[in-house]
């Protein structure tokens, strides 16, 4: 996942700044929080209110911690959740990686 990462962060679409984000990002996710990750990103792009995060509690707090996404409070929202730009800058960054290339790395 961080190769995919190193190569998907130096883009010239994406900002130095924006570029140091992502990589400090990315190091403290794992896999199954980018998963829930796309599939947010994908309620988010239907129209739809994002109300839970997929996945685990962990995915949920992994992901409001580094920043991608935002836990949205007050009247008139009508999710719980939003993508910040470094969510989707994340997932930019990951565009090329699967889920599946990380079962095809040699165990450890």
């Amino acid at each position: 996942m961080l190769a995919g990462a190193a190569a998907g962060v130096l883009t010239p679409d994406i900002n130095s700044e924006m570029r140091s984000r992502v990589a400090r990002a990315v190091e403290q996710l794992e896999p199954s929080d980018v998963v829930a990750l796309r599939e947010v990103s994908g309620y988010a792009d239907s129209g739809h209110g994002i109300q839970y995060i997929a996945g685990t509690p962990q995915n949920g707090a992994a992901l409001l911690q580094t920043g991608c996404l935002l836990a949205a409070s007050g009247i008139g929202y009508r999710s719980k959740y939003e993508m910040t730009p470094l969510g989707s800058a994340v997932l930019h960054a990951l565009q090329t990686w699967t889920e599946s290339s990380r079962s095809s790395a040699p165990p450890p």
